[in-house]
């Protein structure tokens, strides 16, 4: 597949067309995820300011792109079109500036995000008056009808999916907590962010701050955000999927239009009908949900684990400026240019390890693609490209070394075929497993019209083939590690869904050229062809759409209806207890009036007082915080007894920010992964005096603790211990009733 060479007005109009397409639909998107938000906190408090304050930066860098260009073009800059103006890039550098101003905001000590608002500010009138003037009336309402659809189905699945007997966001999560405590993945993730944030150490911090190996970029970026916004962690959790999905969405069809260009120059996105019909059927899917889990088959990756989509939109973005530096490379006649020489040198390993540190198993396959490349294309041949692909693989080997996590070391041949698919289960499986890649493989083909051994051997030899080899190996590579190693299939699962939305992306791009060179329903109409197989090919393509929209719907709705009974669930286990409303992002705290509570309600008031006490440790100033631990004893059955063994260790250092002391997990409580491993072997003491605390805190470093019990006459009570004097002087920081 060689690229096209359109001339540069075109190219500028196709660009120009594509970014205020994608970034209309981007905007809509995010839009409903507001509303969706603030609708099903409806009669919650919903804290304005740091919402207002959240939705200014999505603005500032959804319209970064729209903003970069226009002032380029007013300040009369002259450029050309490389990775380092590219709209992935502006976007990525977008995001960075953000947390980077957030990291500085807590240094400082105040707020630079009237830096991003007033820049926001700029950016949408900018915006604005482009948009005005782009397209129809009717476009616009299309557009914004489609946005709604999409917008609708994500943010139900992000924030009403319970995949796998457990939750993972909600709008109502600090409700949830009280009312059905579940979260284990969510507080995990929380823990590892705050701790990051406190200590600068990726740990849980369940006894001091061990270093965990795991792929925390995410974290590190969301902890940035936080601060920018000045809300706590899983405040942030909970509402960025305003901003995250979009941004997926953007780098997505990002990267469809640029392979679009290798295709001929296309129509513009605007008034392509394709693109925007295939766009919801590849991010809600084909096939019902239930039927790809009874094979193995986890749709939800994407919509459930924060990390994967971020290093998916970070793949897209690299993808793009990738394709960038080859057709610069190609139309320069082979001779890189120093700006050329920097993405292969220095950005392109930069953002694969940013890549490794989001998720692990998506460098892992773009590093098999890219060496698949190198060998095939003859790069190696190259002294640049050599040594490129020696750094690249140099870097991506440290991330690996750094972020690896040895749970799953046992070799066992087809574990994930024997344990979640079954081998009388492979063709479905597969079918549904590839079916995206087996679309774009029929088209290209098709397209091709390979008829003879040799057509094949030219098509092999001159790379014509090469976007569907690369999509082979993603997918080869991304089912290995499941195939060898026994690794759980929600892990596994990163690995091969990869190529799901590679294909995707393809398709977005080649979909369009195909339909308008091959004119299939032209064919259909016309003369030559026999009445009754119009007839029949009629009824086949009637089935075909019908069969789709009803899956499509099936999905849709479940995923509604999902959030509906969620967030009603919570709801009237908050009213039938009388518990008070849920303080968005603060501890201040509302008390109960014990006559309301009876036995029945005790633990779910208690589970209220313990959540209100932790989130008013969460208010002390970090430069407390992280010279601190918390110690909670065994005996504190208002916090112990709250949620699940293997899960309560988690809540307070996810809550509070702050590591604990002796808050693993205990013995006999069967779970695998999340850190706990860190930890073994340390005492649990049922009852620590101030002394021996005291001590054990000095000897993990730090110098104060903080020491939450219930006393003897039902007061959850929370002590600041100063153990860096002999005598150990102790404050009462507050004390709450328990029922």
């Amino acid at each position: 597949m060689i690229p096209k060479n359109p001339t540069s007005q075109n190219t500028r109009h196709y660009w120009e067309d594509a970014r205020l397409s994608i970034t209309t639909f981007c905007l809509c998107i995010a839009g409903v995820f507001v509303g969706v938000y603030i609708g099903a906190r409806t009669g919650f408090d919903v804290a304005l300011l740091p919402m207002l304050r959240f939705i200014s930066v999505t603005g500032f860098i959804l319209l970064s792109p729209v903003g970069y260009r226009t002032l380029q073009r007013r300040l009369g800059w002259q450029y050309a079109d490389t990775w380092l103006n590219s709209d992935g890039f502006i976007m990525l550098m977008a995001v960075i500036v953000a947390v980077l101003m957030g990291k500085m905001s807590a240094i400082i000590g105040f707020s630079l995000h009237p830096i991003i608002g007033l820049l926001f500010f700029l950016f949408l009138a900018i915006f604005a008056m482009q948009w005005l003037r782009f397209k129809s009336v009717w476009w616009r309402i299309k557009m914004a009808l489609g946005a709604v659809g999409i917008g609708i189905f994500l943010a139900s699945a992000v924030w009403g999916l319970t995949p796998h007997g457990s939750a993972y966001l909600n709008p109502l999560f600090m409700e949830r907590l009280v009312a059905e405590p579940k979260g284990l993945d969510t507080l995990f993730h929380a823990d590892v962010a705050n701790m990051m944030l406190t200590y600068q150490q990726a740990s849980t911090g369940l006894h001091g701050v061990p270093y965990l190996a795991y792929h925390y970029a995410s974290h590190w970026l969301f902890g940035g955000l936080s601060q920018l916004i000045d809300v706590d962690i899983l405040g942030f959790y909970q509402i960025q999927p305003i901003l995250f999905y979009p941004l997926f969405i953007y780098a997505l069809m990002l990267f469809g239009c640029r392979l679009r260009l290798w295709f001929g120059i296309p129509r513009l996105l605007s008034e392509d009908r394709w693109v925007w019909l295939f766009l919801p059927i590849g991010l809600i899917g084909v096939f019902p949900y239930y039927n790809q889990l009874n094979v193995g088959i986890l749709w939800d990756r994407y919509v459930s684990s924060e990390s994967y989509l971020l290093a998916l939109t970070v793949l897209f973005i690299l993808m793009n400026m990738i394709l960038i530096v080859i057709e610069r490379v190609q139309s320069l006649k082979k001779v890189p240019t120093s700006i050329d020489l920097i993405a292969i040198f220095l950005v392109i390993p930069a953002i694969a390890v940013l890549i490794g540190f989001l998720k692990i198993s998506v460098l892992f396959v773009f590093m098999c693609a890219y060496g698949y490349a190198f060998i095939k294309l003859g790069w190696y041949r190259s002294v640049v490209m050599l040594i490129g692909f020696g750094v690249a693989c140099g870097v991506s080997f440290w991330t690996y070394r750094t972020v690896e996590v040895s749970n799953f070391v046992e070799v066992e041949p087809f574990a994930y075929i024997t344990r979640y698919v079954g081998f009388a289960n492979i063709p479905i499986w597969f079918v549904m497993f590839a079916f995206f890649l087996l679309v774009y493989m029929a088209m290209r083909l098709y397209d091709m019209k390979l008829r003879s051994w040799a057509d094949w051997r030219t098509a092999w030899t001159s790379h014509r083939l090469i976007d569907v080899e690369l999509l082979l190996i993603i997918m080869l590579c991304g089912l290995f590690p499941g195939m060898v190693l026994d690794i759980p299939t929600w892990t596994a699962g990163y690995f091969s869904d990869v190529q799901h939305w590679i294909a995707i992306g393809l398709l977005l791009a080649f979909i369009s050229p195909f339909m308008s060179q091959h004119r299939l329903w032209g064919w259909i109409r016309s003369p030559r062809l026999h009445l009754i197989n119009k007839m029949g090919i009629g009824v086949v393509v009637t089935i075909i759409t019908l069969f789709l929209c009803i899956f499509l719907l099936i999905n849709i709705t479940h995923m509604v209806a999902n959030m509906v009974l969620t967030n009603v669930s919570i709801r009237q286990t908050i009213a039938q207890n009388q518990i008070p409303i849920m303080p968005h992002f603060d501890g201040v705290f509302q008390p109960i009036p014990l006559s309301v509570v009876n036995e029945g309600d005790r633990r779910i008031h208690t589970n209220y007082i313990t959540l209100i006490a932790l989130r008013q440790l969460a208010q002390l100033p970090m430069a407390q915080k992280s010279n601190t631990l918390v110690y909670i004893p065994k005996e504190n059955t208002a916090y112990w007894g709250w949620m699940p063994c293997h899960i309560i260790p988690l809540a307070a250092p996810a809550i509070t920010g702050i590591a604990m002391v002796e808050g693993n997990i205990q013995q006999g409580c069967p779970v695998e992964g999340y850190g706990y491993s860190l930890y073994e072997g340390i005492n649990n003491l049922s009852q620590m005096t101030t002394t021996q605390l005291c001590q054990t805190v000095k000897s993990l470093g730090f110098e104060q603790a903080i020491r939450l019990d219930t006393t003897t006459d039902m007061t959850l009570m929370a002590t600041n211990i100063t153990c860096g004097e002999s005598d150990y002087p102790t404050q009462v920081l507050f004390e709450y009733p328990l029922p």
